[in-house]
């Protein structure tokens, strides 16, 4: 799909700051599951907004900027986690100032426990993405799939090949489901208490539970690579390119490299099958 004129994906910087700040006030927090069904309380509090802020430090934030009005109608916030990860939620559940981001905290640990993620898949790190909205007026253009796809892009960049997220609602969910992730853990919203048996987010239709879908061994298969590499097939540098061919959606491309390595196995008399009995 050719990108929107006026149209930008990019990298947050410093001077983002604020356009941030205000496009998570606008169209993120409000409808953010978690966030909204707090029996304590819709609001979302500053400490969760300097929790988001900070990502740009990191140079994790990626925006969707309408030019020249630089408008940001879309925005994501990944980084890189180890599998320490649910201890470092808690012990950052116990430092923060208000009780309502303490406790979104310890959902999130809650879920980084049961996901697993590192551990999952045996890694040393993992890319896990904490936000993705788009402004109300932006959406039905792809914006949400192209932020996602710039966020698998800084985690092959980084060179790790796990990435995660935590789904709070289910139009998110759905949406890493077609990039190709897989769900690998899931909380009902009226199963999770507090230490005191509170039900802690009072979950609304349709947004009833929280998900952790993962996408493991992005941003290639070893197999599509040595298949293309031994047809004389050249990859771009988008690390998409090597997408697993379990997932091509991600990678219009990907579907002609098959489709070229398939032909030309077959004109050799071999197949896909047969090239993975070789050991590629």
């Amino acid at each position: 799909m050719e990108a929107e004129p006026g149209l930008v994906v990019r990298v947050a910087v410093p001077a983002d700051r604020e356009n941030f700040r205000n496009a998570l006030e606008r169209y993120f927090y409000p409808e953010e599951p978690v966030t909204r069904t707090y029996y304590g309380g819709s609001d979302a509090t500053e400490d969760d907004m300097a929790f988001s802020l900070s990502i740009i430090e990191s140079g994790g934030v990626v925006l969707a900027v309408e030019e020249p009005s630089g408008k940001i109608l879309g925005l994501s916030a990944g980084e890189i986690i180890e599998p320490d990860e649910a201890q470092k939620l808690h012990d950052l559940a116990l430092e923060t100032e208000t009780q309502k981001f303490s406790d979104i905290l310890r959902f999130l640990a809650h879920m980084a426990s049961g996901s697993r993620v590192c551990q999952r898949f045996a890694k040393a790190k993992a890319y896990h993405i904490h936000l993705l909205a788009v402004d109300p007026e932006a959406r039905g253009k792809s914006l949400g799939k192209r932020l996602i796809e710039k966020q698998f892009e800084l985690a092959a960049k980084s060179g790790i090949e796990v990435v995660s997220s935590d789904a709070t609602g289910v139009y998110s969910a759905k949406l890493y489901q077609q990039l190709g992730m897989e769900c690998v853990y899931t909380v009902a919203y009226e199963d999770y208490r507090n230490s005191a048996g509170q039900q802690v987010f009072l979950g609304r239709e349709p947004h009833l539970e929280a998900k952790t879908p993962n996408l493991a061994c992005y941003p290639y298969s070893n197999l599509t690579k040595q298949l293309c590499n031994k047809n004389g097939i050249t990859a771009g540098p988008n690390p998409n390119e090597w997408n697993p061919p379990n997932t091509p959606e991600l990678s219009p491309r990907i579907k002609e490299y098959w489709s070229i390595v398939k032909g030309k196995l077959k004109k050799k008399g071999g197949t896909v099958s047969d090239e993975k009995k070789n050991g590629l």
